[in-house]
């Protein structure tokens, strides 16, 4: 693989952060890795970025760039369709979209709610050696014994850490089926902050699945997906199949996202430092499922 490959892979891409961060590209962050550190100040282009995050690992230590190479393109299909939405909404219009930038919106959606560092669990990983070892135990079942060679490879901390490593770069970038095809045949809706002293929160887990309980399947009438694409711009997948723009009043419905995002995201990042403070100051108490006001 080339050398000349980009490293830095944002997990946040970097076309969100330009519209989140004030006007001289500052952003407001927290990290809870790093608590001690408090609230910082930082240039949106240093936030959110893992070194080679979506690079296959291959057996002679090489990078894999094919993933990052496809999320980068979903990036550059659906960065401008959202700054045309991010523009009429400000003029308090709707833009008008082909199904051809619907897809490209939906898709980037899709993918960004699954890419994130904090999606997959420390209990995923601990059940993908379990899988491991029970692979093994049906091969030799099935088929001859392991020899004391391939089990010595199989067990070694570094096969175990780049199989890892793949299968989440794979379930990352893995095809959406029926889930993608359920939320494309849902509404969107474009939500504009219509208060002046209020805006988007941005995390490193930056959708936001907002359900009922007992009903969490993608495509029922009960489960929303926002994710702010600007600090007062905001894109919902929900309901029936409408396109309608919300302009939002509703001090609590704003509060409710920046706190479903905090609340998931490991890094939480906003143009304002009090924001930042207050969403991770308290426990947040989420309502699922909002009350998006009617539509224009």
């Amino acid at each position: 693989m080339s050398n000349q490959q980009p490293k830095r892979h944002h997990t946040v891409p970097q076309f969100m952060l330009r519209e989140i961060a004030a006007e001289d590209g500052t952003l407001f962050a927290y990290d809870r890795r790093t608590p001690d550190r408090g609230v910082f100040s930082e240039r949106f282009q240093k936030l959110f970025v893992e070194k080679h995050f979506y690079s296959y690992e291959l057996e002679d230590g090489r990078k894999d760039p094919r993933p990052e190479q496809f999320l980068s393109e979903l990036e550059s299909n659906a960065a401008p369709v959202f700054k045309r939405v991010i523009h009429a909404a400000r003029q308090g219009r709707l833009e008008d979209l082909s199904s051809q930038d619907r897809g490209a919106m939906t898709s980037f959606m899709y993918f960004q709610w699954k890419r994130s560092p904090d999606t997959i669990s420390t209990r995923m990983l601990d059940a993908f050696d379990t899988e491991i070892d029970q692979g093994l135990e049906r091969f030799e079942r099935e088929h001859r014994p392991i020899t004391q060679a391939e089990r010595a490879s199989f067990a070694s901390p570094d096969f175990r850490q780049r199989m890892r490593r793949n299968a989440r770069v794979g379930a990352t970038v893995g095809a959406g089926g029926e889930a993608l095809q359920a939320i494309a045949k849902t509404g969107l809706h474009v939500v504009r902050i219509a208060h002046a002293r209020k805006s988007f929160a941005i995390g490193s887990r930056p959708v936001a699945k907002l359900t009922l309980p007992g009903d969490t399947v993608i495509g029922s009438p009960n489960v929303e997906f926002w994710m702010p694409i600007a600090f007062d711009v905001a894109l919902v997948w929900c309901g029936p199949s409408v396109y309608r723009l919300v302009q939002c009043v509703d001090a609590a419905l704003i509060r409710n996202t920046n706190l479903s995002i905090a609340r998931q995201s490991t890094v939480v990042a906003a143009r304002a430092a009090a924001l930042v403070k207050s969403l991770i100051m308290h426990e947040p108490v989420i309502q699922p499922v909002s009350k998006l006001p009617d539509g224009i």
